[in-house]
């Protein structure tokens, strides 16, 4: 083991008690965009959706990290409208990325949370940029810079966060 590797695996995803968990997180990514708006704050500047998603995926793994995140863009279209018709393709493919490859760099990859974590969010990037191009067919370099504390307090805090999470129901 070295320090890009892990030492606790993902939990099970599948539990009565994780997948109670799994639902909490669900709600915390469809309805704090919503709060986000309703206060007045910028949510492309705070990415409340994100922040479930990625705390999801590595503490349960990739299944439930892109499960959860096509669940909360659906529902949050379903509920409130947002995101926008054709934005929710872009953001639809954004969030897989993320729940996908996080939960994929800790699960298969054995991944630390903080590896696993950055993967995820230049993949994530990464796919907003070319959906954005071939859907919006704008390129939009600055969405790049678009939510930057939120990542740079995302790469401090999320880890923390799994690993408590992780070291809590094990």
């Amino acid at each position: 083991m070295n320090a890009f590797t892990i030492s606790a695996p993902v939990l099970p995803s599948a539990t009565k008690k994780a997948l109670i968990l799994q639902s909490l997180l669900l709600a915390c990514a469809v309805f704090l965009p919503s709060l986000c708006h309703l206060a007045g704050f910028n949510a492309r500047a705070l990415l409340p959706m994100h922040w479930p998603v990625l705390i999801c995926a590595l503490v349960y793994g990739y299944r439930a990290g892109a499960f959860l995140a096509a669940a909360s863009i659906a529902f949050s279209y379903m509920l409130s409208g947002m995101p926008p018709f054709p934005m929710i393709f872009v953001m639809l493919g954004e969030m897989l990325a993320y729940g996908f490859i996080a939960g994929l760099l800790r699960e298969e990859f054995k991944l630390n949370y903080a590896i696993s974590l950055a993967g995820a969010i230049i993949a994530g990037r990464i796919a907003y940029l070319i959906l954005a191009y071939f859907i919006l067919l704008k390129f939009t370099p600055l969405s790049l810079t678009a939510g930057a504390y939120a990542v740079l307090a995302q790469l401090i805090l999320i880890p923390f966060i799994s690993s408590k999470w992780t070291k809590n129901l094990q």
